[in-house]
């Protein structure tokens, strides 16, 4: 056998083969662990963060360029909560109206009818209004 074939058939050691290694400037050499290893710094957390800050102010502008000058977008919260309540006071508008006697002798039984009535289609109206996913209320 040849000596090149005793090099290509001779057993491999594989025991410190990495510390073996040879690299360009020597054996490689890894960097200390710090108590920051695999954090962000701050400069790129406040970069971010003004960054977040600014598209946020575009899209207010965006959407106050949308909206009728002089008014704002009432709150998800607030609308449903006016919402609950106009339902509630319909409810009770029905239930004071299907009480009332059907003959109507009086005039201030009729009166009262048409009022509940008229009560019961600003209700509505309301309801409708305030149904849509936005609404927009005065800016004070």
């Amino acid at each position: 056998m040849s000596e090149v074939d005793q090099k290509i058939n001779a057993p491999v050691n594989n025991e410190n083969q990495d510390s073996n290694i040879m690299y360009k400037g020597g054996p490689q050499m890894l960097p200390p662990r710090t108590p920051n290893y695999g954090k962000t710094p701050k400069y790129i957390e406040e970069y971010k963060n003004e960054a977040k800050k600014k598209q946020d102010d575009r899209l207010e502008a965006k959407d106050a360029a949308r909206r009728p000058p002089g008014t704002k977008v009432l709150p998800e919260e607030e609308r449903i909560s006016t919402l609950e309540t106009l339902h509630a006071n319909k409810k009770e508008v029905n239930k004071i109206l299907n009480q009332m006697p059907i003959s109507m002798r009086t005039e201030s039984l009729r009166r009262q009818k048409v009022e509940l009535e008229h009560k019961l289609i600003e209700i509505e109206k309301a309801i409708e209004m305030f149904s849509r996913r936005l609404v927009y209320v005065k800016d004070e």
